[in-house]
């Protein structure tokens, strides 16, 4: 599934993904535990569960949707950090 995820974030936003290979980060080790436990552990139980829901209902498409988006909401925060910082 991280392959798509990687595939996708080349597509929708090439400066960050040039940024995060640019500083060493791999994108599968980075994002496995986000698919191993639908962000469970990151939220409160009232999202946790409408997280398992919708996973329930599109699969795992649905937390690749997830990541990108806050890929997206934190952009800006993400281009100015770098190598361990990330």
């Amino acid at each position: 599934m991280t392959g798509i995820l990687k595939d996708r974030l080349e597509l929708e936003n090439p400066e960050v993904m040039h940024h995060l290979i640019e500083n060493c980060l791999e994108i599968e080790m980075t994002f496995t535990p986000h698919f191993m436990t639908l962000f469970v552990y990151l939220t409160p139980i009232e999202i946790a569960t409408r997280l398992f829901e919708v996973f329930i209902l599109d699969g795992e498409m649905a937390i690749v949707n997830v990541i990108l988006r806050m890929i997206e909401l934190k952009k800006d925060e993400i281009m100015k950090r770098e190598e361990s910082a990330l």
